[in-house]
C-alpha cells in the first residue's frame, strides 16, 4: 500500500495517552506508536515516507520504525479500517 488513508466513518478518540478507534460498532485500542502511525495516514504519505519522518522522533534504526509502520499499516488493514489502495481518491 502506498499511500494508505483511512475509510469514512472512523473516528479517533483520545483518553489520556490512550488512542481508540471507534467504526461502526466495533473499537480498536492502539498502542502510542499504531496512534502516532494513524495520525499520518492521509492518502498522500508513503508508509516509508511516514518511517522516514517517524524515525528521528522515536529515536530508533529507521529500518526498525519502518517495520513498525508496517505492520502497523497492514493491522489497519485486516481491520478493515483503511481505503483499498486501488480506490480512488473522493473528489474534492
Amino acid at each position: 500500500m502506498s499511500a494508505p488513508r483511512p475509510v469514512d466513518g472512523v473516528r479517533m478518540r483520545t483518553f489520556g495517552t490512550e488512542i481508540v478507534l471507534q467504526h461502526g460498532d466495533d473499537l480498536h485500542l492502539l498502542d502510542p506508536v499504531a496512534g502516532v502511525v494513524w495520525q499520518c495516514l492521509d492518502g498522500e504519505a508513503t508508509t516509508v515516507e511516514i518511517a522516514d519522518d517517524l524515525a528521528p522522533v522515536f529515536g530508533g534504526d529507521p529500518s526498525a520504525v519502518r517495520a513498525g509502520v508496517d505492520a502497523a499499516v497492514a493491522s489497519f488493514g485486516a481491520a478493515g479500517l483503511l481505503v483499498d489502495p486501488d480506490a480512488p481518491l473522493p473528489a474534492l
